[in-house]
C-alpha cells in the first residue's frame, strides 16, 4: 500500500459532512490503534470533542484546532489529498481553491460551483452508498494506486492560475474607477467563516494597493445555534445596527459602501435609515439566504425556491412546526423589503455564474461575476 496523507480544514459540522470523515476513520481503524494513512485536521465546531477523542485513540490522526492558513500550510508537505466530502451547496468553494493552490487534489462531489475544483479521479459521486462508504471506496483505491496523480497535479495548475489575487484586483479596479475609500458591510465582522475571511482578505489586498478600507458588522463570534437564530430575529428590525452604520458612514465618509451578507443579522432597516446618504452602493451575494429560509441546510438545487410565494418559503423550510413557519414568514417579509433597496444599488456582484440564475429570477437584477481569489498570505 502507498503511504499517503489527507488534510481537512474548515468547520467540524454535519453541514460540511465532516462526520463522514470520522466514520471513515472508524472503519479503517476498526480493531486497530493505527490508521493505514495520516489525517491532519484543522478547525472547530460541533464535532470538536469527537475529533479530540479520535486524535488520542488513533495513531496517525492529528488534530490542531483552529489555525490560520499560514500554520496549515506547514503540514501540506505531509499530505497528498484534501478531504471535502461536503454535500452543502457551495456558492464558490473557497477552501477547495485554497487546497488546489497548494497542489492538493480535492476529494469531494462534482456539484454546483465546486464541480470545476473536483477532478474526475476524486469525485465521490463515482461510488455507491452514503458519504462514509463513498470515502472508504475511494480511499481504498488511492491507498493502492493513483496512476494519474502527477498528471492531475498539472491539471490543477491550469485551474488555479485563473484565481490569483492580481487577477481579482484587475477586475475589481475596473469597477472602482476613482474610488479610494471603501466601507465593507457584512452581517458578522469576525473571522469565523468563508464570507468573513474573504472580506478581510479583500480589505488587506485593497489597502496594500493604496485604498482606505474599513469593515463594519456584528462581532462577538456568533457561532452557537441559538445566537444565529437570535441574529435571524434581529434582522427583521435591526434599529441599533442602523445607528451604528449611519455613524460609521458619517465618520469614515466612504466613496463606496460595499455590502456582502446582510440577511442573517443586518436586515432591511439599516438600509432604510441610510438610504438618503450620498455614496455609491454595491452588494455581493455570497450565500443562498435570498433563495432559502435556512441556506445552511441546502444540499441540492431542488431545495431552492421555485416561486417567490409564501407557500414555497414554508415548503423550503421543511418543517411542520408552526413556530418555524412564523420565523420563515418573518424572514420572507424581511427579504422582500431588502429586495426593494438592493435593486437600486449601483452594482450587483456574485462569486460564481451559478448564482446569476437565481438573482435574475428572484431579485430581477443583472449581476457581474467576480470570483474569489486564492488565500496565500505568509504561507510559503
Amino acid at each position: 500500500m502507498r503511504t499517503i496523507g489527507f488534510l481537512y480544514f474548515g468547520r467540524l459540522d454535519s453541514e460540511k459532512w465532516y462526520d463522514a470523515i470520522l466514520d471513515m476513520c472508524e472503519h479503517f481503524g476498526k480493531d486497530k490503534e493505527t490508521l493505514p494513512f495520516d489525517v491532519f485536521v484543522f478547525g472547530g465546531g460541533r464535532f470538536t470533542k469527537k475529533t479530540k477523542q479520535a486524535s488520542t485513540r488513533r495513531r496517525n490522526f492529528y488534530y490542531f484546532g483552529r489555525q490560520p492558513l499560514s500554520v496549515i500550510a506547514r503540514y501540506v508537505k505531509n499530505c497528498h489529498y484534501c478531504l471535502m466530502p461536503s454535500h452543502f451547496l457551495e456558492t464558490f468553494g473557497l477552501s477547495a481553491i485554497n487546497a488546489l493552490a497548494r497542489w492538493l487534489p480535492v476529494i469531494g462531489y462534482q456539484k454546483w460551483w465546486c464541480k470545476q475544483f473536483v477532478l474526475d479521479d476524486y469525485n465521490l459521486w463515482a461510488y455507491a452508498g452514503i458519504a462514509k462508504q463513498q470515502l472508504v471506496w475511494l480511499i481504498n483505491k488511492l491507498s493502492h494506486e493513483d496512476s494519474q496523480y502527477n498528471e492531475n497535479k498539472k491539471n490543477i495548475n491550469e485551474i488555479v492560475k485563473h484565481y490569483s489575487s492580481q487577477e481579482w484586483l484587475k477586475k475589481m479596479q475596473s469597477q472602482l474607477g476613482d474610488t479610494k475609500k471603501i466601507l465593507i458591510v457584512s452581517d458578522f465582522a469576525d473571522r469565523v467563516g468563508g464570507i468573513e475571511t474573504y472580506i478581510y482578505d479583500v480589505k488587506d489586498l485593497l489597502i496594500s494597493n493604496g485604498y482606505e478600507v474599513e469593515i463594519v458588522g456584528a462581532r462577538n463570534r456568533w457561532l452557537k445555534s441559538w445566537q444565529r437564530y437570535l441574529g435571524f430575529v434581529i434582522s427583521m428590525c435591526n434599529f441599533w445596527f442602523g445607528i451604528e452604520l449611519k455613524k460609521t458612514i458619517q465618520s469614515f465618509d466612504p466613496d463606496i459602501v460595499w455590502y456582502h451578507s446582510i440577511s442573517r443579522y443586518i436586515g432591511w432597516l439599516p438600509l432604510h435609515m441610510t438610504k438618503n446618504m450620498q455614496w455609491k452602493k454595491r452588494i455581493m451575494y455570497h450565500d443562498l439566504g435570498f433563495f432559502h429560509p435556512f441556506p445552511h441546510t441546502v444540499s441540492d438545487e431542488k431545495q431552492l425556491l421555485k416561486k417567490w410565494w409564501l407557500f414555497e418559503w414554508i415548503r423550503s423550510g421543511n418543517s411542520k412546526n408552526p413556530v418555524v413557519w412564523l420565523a420563515i414568514m418573518g424572514k420572507r417579509i424581511s427579504v422582500q423589503i431588502l429586495k426593494k433597496y438592493i435593486k437600486k444599488f449601483d452594482l450587483q456582484l456574485v462569486p460564481s455564474s451559478f448564482l446569476q440564475k437565481y438573482t435574475k429570477k428572484f431579485i430581477n437584477i443583472k449581476t457581474i461575476v467576480l470570483p474569489h481569489f486564492i488565500q496565500i498570505k505568509n504561507d510559503e
